[in-house]
């Protein structure tokens, strides 16, 4: 168990500096308004996931719901933000559409970890469905990146 706590915590603070280093391009209230919807988001999945359609078992010792909790609130919605900033620093379509697809593909990849390192345990996890679920998220979190962006326009 110790391993996960170190593994994570390094997770952490590696996404938390390489995203002081890589944001560039978004405004901060956008950039706040971004994270503040994935967090809202990713607490939303998981509150259905693991209490109403039991795909997931949540944590009952502590020291495992403290991670799962950092990883939610920290990891999975710094990386969102990241690849979004990265995503909008790219100039050619198809680097864009890359770079989305490997952020999709990271963050359920990060997803995943937490059952694979005995975090939380999936039910019937399956990776075409947190694919699906991660992609769709994308798109509407991009439509949430859009809107934050015309009202700080709005608001000048």
């Amino acid at each position: 168990m110790n391993f996960n706590i170190y593994l994570f915590s390094l997770l952490n603070i590696f996404v938390f500096i390489l995203s002081k280093q890589i944001w560039k391009s978004l405004t901060p209230l956008v950039r706040m308004g971004c994270y503040l919807l994935s967090v809202i988001f990713i607490y939303d999945w998981v509150s259905i996931a693991g209490n109403s359609a039991n795909i997931m078992e949540l944590p009952v010792d502590w020291n495992v719901s403290i991670l799962f909790i950092v990883n939610r609130l920290v990891l999975l919605p710094l990386t969102v933000v990241l690849f979004l900033e990265l995503f909008l620093q790219r100039q050619n379509k198809s680097t864009q559409i890359v770079t989305w697809l490997v952020g999709v593909a990271v963050v359920a990849c990060l997803d995943y970890s937490n059952s694979w390192l005995e975090i939380i345990h999936y039910q019937h996890w399956n990776i075409t469905r947190a694919l699906f679920l991660w992609l769709c998220f994308s798109i509407f979190f991009y439509g949430g990146y859009r809107f934050f962006g015309y009202l700080e326009k709005k608001g000048s």
